[in-house]
C-alpha cells in the first residue's frame, strides 16, 4: 500500500479515496493534502468571507427558472464562440495538412495536443502533451489570479 504525506497536517496517511480527493492534474492523482485538511481549508475560507460565499451558494441552478439557464447558456456560448470558431479551423488545417502534428515542446512526447496561443488567430499555435497542456492552463490561471489579487491589493 502507498502512503503520503499531507502538505497541511504533515500526518502520514494511505494514499487512496478514502484520506484523500481525487485530481487528475497531480502526477499521484490525489490532491496534495488530505479531506480533513482540505475541509478545515474551504470551512475557514467560508468563515473569512461568508457574504461571498452566501451569494454563491444562492446562484445555485435550484433557484433560477429554465428561461434564466438558458440566457446564461446563451451568454457563455457567445462568450466561447471565438475559441470555438479557432478550434474548429486549427483542426480543419490539420485535416487538410496545412499543419502538421509536432511533439510536444517541452519533453518531445508523440502523444500532443494543440496549444492556442492566441483564440484570433488558428495557426499560432504550440505542440504540447496532455500532461504539459494542462500544466500551462493552470499556470495561467495562477497567473491571472496573482494579478487580480495585485490589482485589488488582496495578498496576504
Amino acid at each position: 500500500m502507498k502512503y503520503k504525506i499531507c502538505t497541511r497536517c504533515k500526518i502520514r496517511k494511505p494514499l487512496n479515496r478514502k484520506y484523500f480527493f481525487v485530481e487528475t492534474n497531480n502526477k499521484l492523482g490525489f490532491q496534495t493534502c488530505c479531506k480533513l485538511c482540505h475541509q478545515w481549508y474551504v470551512n475557514r475560507s467560508i468563515r473569512r468571507k461568508p457574504d461571498k460565499y452566501k451569494e454563491i451558494f444562492t446562484r445555485s441552478n435550484k433557484n433560477r427558472t429554465k428561461e434564466q439557464q438558458r440566457m446564461d447558456d446563451r451568454r457563455k456560448r457567445e462568450k466561447d464562440l471565438q475559441k470555438i470558431r479557432t478550434r474548429y479551423l486549427s483542426w480543419r488545417m490539420l485535416q487538410r495538412g496545412e499543419i502538421k502534428r509536432e511533439n510536444c515542446l517541452v519533453c518531445g512526447s508523440t502523444d500532443s495536443e494543440i496549444h492556442h496561443l492566441d483564440y484570433n488567430t488558428p495557426d499560432n499555435i504550440v505542440w504540447l502533451c496532455s500532461y504539459h497542456h494542462k500544466r500551462r492552463h493552470l499556470l495561467k490561471k495562477h497567473i491571472e489570479h496573482e494579478k487580480y489579487l495585485a490589482m485589488n491589493n488582496l495578498n496576504t
